[in-house]
């Protein structure tokens, strides 16, 4: 527990410590003692930054807020993406074993048991292949999707 009442008591070392300088920053009660603690710190620097959006008026923090919104949710539907791409990754690396197992005459159980996959997809990959032989691994991926 910190008491920020007992800052300005605080002599010698303890007044080089980070813990100093960050109640320091917190206890400030004015943007010139923010921006002369925070200076120099890149941490500390970011907090003030984020202080002083977060004191606008109403309407400025609101876009503040919705910008800051926008910029979580693009990360969440880039990282949804890049899981879905390595799935079908995946998927697509599954196709092509099964197919060059089936070219050398292996079954569903063997090829199952080979690649330790669940007897059920290799199924539904194998009648697939053997379905629509013409088609490349990328098509018979997109059956399964």
């Amino acid at each position: 527990m910190i008491e920020l009442s007992k800052i300005a008591t605080t002599k010698g070392k303890a007044r080089k410590q980070d813990l100093y300088k960050w109640a320091k920053l917190i206890s400030a009660s004015t943007w010139e003692e923010i921006r002369e603690e925070s200076e120099g710190n890149h941490y500390m620097e970011k907090v003030r930054d984020e202080m002083i959006k977060m004191s606008q008026d109403e309407s400025e923090r609101y876009l503040y807020l919705r910008e800051q919104m926008a910029i979580r949710d693009k990360a969440s539907q880039l990282r949804s993406a890049e899981n879905i791409g390595i799935r079908k990754g995946e998927l697509l690396k599954l196709v092509t074993l099964v197919q060059r197992k089936i070219e050398k005459g292996d079954t569903v159980d063997k090829i199952a048991d080979d690649l330790l996959e669940d007897q059920e997809i290799i199924e539904k990959i194998y009648n697939l292949i053997r379905k629509y032989p013409d088609k490349d691994e990328k098509e018979i991926c997109n059956f399964l999707i």
